[in-house]
């Protein structure tokens, strides 16, 4: 009889949903408390250069994932 226990299906995901939830409310709830200082254009203003910052970003990550192979 094997005594091993495999990890339930989808252990990994829902860890990963889990870290991810924590990132995305921890910054969600920071971002006003932070910015609470300047007034709303200021604030709009680094939301939007933020914005473009990780759009730019994830095209670069997908720029780079195009030039590989298929079932690399």
């Amino acid at each position: 009889m094997n005594t091993e226990t495999s990890p339930a299906k989808g252990h990994l995901f829902s860890a990963m949903f889990l870290v991810a939830g924590c990132c995305i409310g921890g910054g969600m709830l920071a971002l006003p408390v932070a910015t609470a200082q300047a007034n709303f254009q200021t604030t709009l203003l680094m939301m939007l250069f933020s914005w473009v910052i990780m759009t730019v970003g994830a095209l670069a990550i997908l720029e780079v994932n195009l030039n590989f192979p298929s079932g690399a």
